[in-house]
């Protein structure tokens, strides 16, 4: 509904995943999590999946990159 006032290149679009890939790369960025019980929570049968909210951003990154010296 919101996406419909807004002109075509300003709309969001979510999915159900977006929300799942946030709250695993939460539980192993933000808590702390390891690896496989975020799998178990998800119900992975690999850890090589649960990998994927592992591994840094571009953001994740540049922040290490900023806070290195030099």
């Amino acid at each position: 509904m919101y996406n419909a006032l807004l002109p075509e290149e300003e709309q969001i679009h979510l999915h159900a995943h977006v929300f799942r890939h946030t709250y695993a790369r939460n539980l192993i960025k933000g808590q702390g999590l390891d690896i496989v019980s975020v799998a178990n929570i998800l119900g992975h049968e690999s850890i090589e999946i649960t990998r994927r909210y592992a591994m840094d951003t571009l953001q994740d990154v540049s922040e290490k990159l900023d806070d290195m010296m030099f």
